[in-house]
């Protein structure tokens, strides 16, 4: 083969890298806790090509099944801590709820490609979050939460920590925080001043329908 030639194979080949990894970066992954036999937030608003992440928070089963028939997704059976992702490529309107309790429902409005681009000619870079692993882990007294804002405006961000059970102990963080990379820590108290015992604790980072949880452990 000449040089000519895989140049111009080359050439063809980096763009469609090229291609696939821009299509994979506007994506995005929106996440959904399902905590307190609830689905938080229970409707969220994506765009063509985006996902939606189910986690379980509580410590009973549940699913996150479509109700279509045939059912466009179905999460089967998650236990404490697993997560389910789907993508949505079609526009419209997806509602949901848990197989073995009826009762939880949600919706998934999923926007039109066209009719976000053409929304508006001039948008901001939309808003990025990552939550990290505190530090240290397991802790005793004191741990610090880091965590990232991108973008190019400021996002009202909750931090809030949570028992096993769902249970809200203790809000770290509720307001507008600048871009860039952030700490807090938590001093293993609750909402009114009480050392919470040992054991397993959630802390949640939320903005808007974005959701993002991990998990700590206090040895007392």
């Amino acid at each position: 083969m000449s040089i000519q030639k895989t140049m111009i194979w080359t050439f063809f080949i980096v763009m469609a890298m090229l291609s696939f990894t821009a299509e994979n970066v506007l994506a995005r992954v929106i996440d959904v806790s399902i905590v307190n036999f609830i689905f938080d937030p229970q409707t969220v608003t994506i765009e063509e090509g985006d996902s939606v992440r189910w986690t379980n928070n509580d410590a009973v089963t549940h699913t996150a099944t479509s109700t279509s028939n045939p059912s466009v997704w179905d999460s089967g059976n998650l236990s404490f801590g697993e997560s389910y992702i789907f993508q949505f490529t079609s526009s419209g309107s997806f509602p949901y709820y848990c197989k073995i309790h009826p009762s939880m429902t949600g919706t998934v409005e999923v926007q039109s490609a066209t009719a976000v681009e053409h929304g508006s000619s001039q948008q901001n870079i939309p808003v990025q979050l990552f939550l990290g692993q505190n530090y240290p882990n397991p802790f005793n007294q004191n741990t610090i939460i880091r965590y990232k804002i991108s973008g190019d405006q400021p996002a009202h961000i909750v931090i809030a920590i949570y028992n096993i059970q769902g249970q809200k102990l203790a809000e770290l963080v509720n307001g507008m925080q600048s871009p860039g990379e952030h700490t807090i820590q938590w001093n293993g108290k609750d909402h009114w001043g009480n050392i919470v015992s040992s054991g397993i604790y959630l802390y949640r980072l939320k903005h808007d329908a974005f959701h993002q949880i991990r998990r700590m452990t206090l040895l007392q």
